[in-house]
């Protein structure tokens, strides 16, 4: 049964105790029961964590934003463009290059990583704002007080 769960795109597990049974349902609950009459311990399975709507071609409205800015002057230099042939190739296959890294690959994510990473690379243990993030309260003889919460 678990093997055409699995076939059919319902999540499934094997519990290998003998003294377990393993209780899976539609509507992605799962639990765990001993055989022993133990306690059941039921939990949600989610389905999918993060989900976007596909508008046209497949694509999510997030990677349709990049297209105006990025697909179409592509098709207008390639296209429409006096310049050598191989200048319209290249320049044409730079800007689709670059906008589908921020349409499939994030690359938006990326770069606001890099800038933040920019900004915090020259973080000392003794700065302010270090002591806030890492919970210290003071920093002594290579020794770290922090705050218990």
């Amino acid at each position: 049964h678990v093997l055409s769960m699995v076939q059919h795109g319902l999540p499934a597990a094997l519990c290998h105790h003998q003294s377990c049974d393993w209780r899976l349902e539609l509507f992605g609950r799962a639990g765990h029961q001993n055989r022993g009459g133990g306690a059941e311990m039921t939990y949600e399975i989610p389905q999918k964590l993060q989900y976007e709507e596909k508008i046209i071609f497949g694509l999510t409205f997030r990677q349709l934003v990049y297209v105006p800015f990025f697909i179409i002057p592509a098709l207008m230099i390639y296209l429409k463009s006096h310049l050598p042939f191989l200048m319209r190739i290249a320049l044409s296959a730079l800007l689709a290059a670059i906008g589908i890294l921020f349409m499939f690959f994030n690359l938006l994510g990326y770069l606001k990583n890099l800038v933040s990473w920019m900004r915090f690379r020259e973080a000392r243990m003794t700065d302010q704002k270090m002591k806030e993030f890492l919970g210290l309260k003071k920093v002594e003889k290579q020794v770290l007080y922090v705050e218990r919460k």
